[in-house]
């Protein structure tokens, strides 16, 4: 389906060494021609009529893909858990019918858009758009390829687990069980920061970028390892993965988000993050933050609700467009005095709600009243008993 394909043209591009791929392959670079297929040297090429053909000395049998890797290796399968349990979608069931249900897919989001329909699937790490025109029943499939993931051994992960969540009661058994409720979908959001960080899509991470501590993931977290840290080395078909004996904490744990992530207070704010894709900008280790952080109560206190994509359709009666991928959760204005209709908080307002209570500079409490500009140059008063806008 993939074949890697390398010369050091590539490599250069790349940022990756011979000795990556000697690491990687178990081979060295063909000496004729410089180019190679997985660890299959390339004697010859030839240029035809509509395109080349490479001469190679043995058949090439395609790698298996990372997602095939990380669930028959069993030193992973804690990841491979939470991996799947990250990419498990709520599916609208109204927009499933007429859908060839013939392609094979372990994770399916399905939603109708005018005239076409559309699936969007993680199919062996591959994002695939599949297209039905309902008119003449026209299917295409795009498929892309090139990741790195690095996957901590069990119990490497399960420590990091363990040491972290200990304010979270039942956070581990609560893993494995999935359910619509808002609890199962503050656990999925909680995953995917644990998760994501070592999910390198459409980005070839070479050895040698990691023992130099060049690469960083997608909440900034820096990873740094040496020879010693890895388990194996794996050429995929669709890319590379990284066994690992040691787990990097990501840097959501590490910031003013750790307690947004590890107890089970902060199931608002932890969507509003997560919604606003605002992870970079408030774990930023060089920043000095003060964040006031209000639990699910204060949500509660201002009529603003969270709801899970079910609960929002099935039990409030709301109308949710879950093709603009509202299909996991969604933050309502409650506030029906007076005959309202819920309001759907907009992202906009959203973002201005959760910068209000960020101050880009510490706070000393006393109790002499002080008023402070906080993040969009608002300002708030504050005691160490009181807080006024």
């Amino acid at each position: 389906k993939y074949l890697q394909f390398y010369y050091p043209e590539m490599l250069t591009l790349y940022g990756g060494t011979a000795e990556d791929y000697k690491i990687l392959t178990g081979s060295e670079l063909s000496p004729t021609t410089g180019f190679s297929v997985y660890d299959v040297p390339v004697d010859s090429i030839v240029p035809y009529g509509n395109g080349w053909v490479y001469y190679v000395d043995k058949v090439i049998e395609p790698h298996q893909n990372l997602d095939d890797w990380l669930m028959s290796a069993s030193d992973y399968t804690m990841y491979c858990d939470m991996y799947n349990r990250f990419n498990i979608f709520t599916v609208d069931p109204s927009v499933n019918e007429g859908i060839p249900r013939n392609i094979p897919s372990k994770r399916t989001n399905l939603y109708k858009n005018e005239r076409n329909y559309r699936v969007d699937m993680e199919l062996n790490y591959e994002t695939v758009g599949v297209r039905q025109r309902v008119s003449d029943g026209t299917i295409q499939v795009n498929a892309h390829s090139n990741y790195s993931i690095l996957v901590p051994q069990n119990n490497a992960l399960e420590s990091f687990i363990d040491n972290t969540f200990t304010n979270y009661p039942g956070f581990r058994d609560s893993l494995f069980v999935i359910s619509p409720s808002l609890d199962n979908v503050h656990i999925k959001m909680i995953v995917r920061a644990i998760v994501s960080p070592s999910m390198f899509i459409k980005q070839i991470v070479f050895p040698s970028q990691l023992y130099a501590g060049t690469v960083s993931g997608s909440d900034g977290t820096i990873y740094q390892l040496g020879p010693e840290d890895f388990s194996e080395y794996n050429l995929c078909s669709n890319g590379y993965a990284y066994g690992l004996k040691t787990f990097t904490v990501p840097r959501n744990f590490q910031s003013i988000l750790k307690p947004v992530y590890t107890t089970p207070d902060f199931k608002f704010m932890t969507a509003a993050v997560d919604r606003l894709e605002i992870n970079y900008y408030l774990n930023n280790m060089n920043a000095s933050y003060t964040l006031f952080l209000p639990t699910d109560e204060a949500f509660l206190k201002n009529n603003i609700h969270l709801l899970a994509y079910e609960d929002a359709v099935v039990n409030w009666g709301l109308s949710v467009d879950n093709r603009l991928g509202y299909n996991d959760y969604v933050f309502y204005n409650a506030d029906t005095s007076g005959g309202n209709v819920p309001d759907f908080i907009a992202p906009i307002d959203l973002f201005e709600l959760v910068f209000n209570h960020l101050f880009v500079s510490p706070i000393t409490l006393s109790s002499q009243m002080q008023f402070l500009l906080n993040a969009p140059a608002k300002y708030v008063g504050i005691t160490q008993d009181s807080i006024w806008s």
